[in-house]
């Protein structure tokens, strides 16, 4: 599977042609497109910054539900380490990986 974004403006009868790299080979395939608002798209466009989730965004799929979960039992618990910086992050997955002795 490849994923590929596309920039692109949808015409007033909502067309839009695209071009695909020689990576495609000729042949059926199946497309997914997923339409942003405008908003979304122009903020992409100008990168703009990502707004942070606080505690009050509800979860919004499975997954986040039960990460909320397992980090609701580890605050309970007492093992919930303290935030990482994020130049520390790398060190610390090079730490884990045996790639450091520290």
């Amino acid at each position: 599977m490849q994923t590929f974004t596309f920039d692109c403006e949808v015409d007033k009868h909502r067309g839009v042609v695209l071009g695909l790299p020689p990576s495609v080979s000729p042949g059926r395939h199946r497309l997914a497109v997923t339409i942003d608002p405008p908003e979304i798209a122009l903020a992409s466009t100008q990168s703009a910054p990502i707004a942070p989730i606080d505690e009050s965004t509800a979860p919004r799929t499975d997954l986040w539900r039960q990460l909320e979960a397992l980090r609701a039992q580890a605050a309970q618990t007492g093992d919930l380490p303290d935030p990482m910086a994020w130049d520390a992050v790398p060190a610390e997955a090079e730490r884990r990986r045996g790639e450091r002795d520290d």
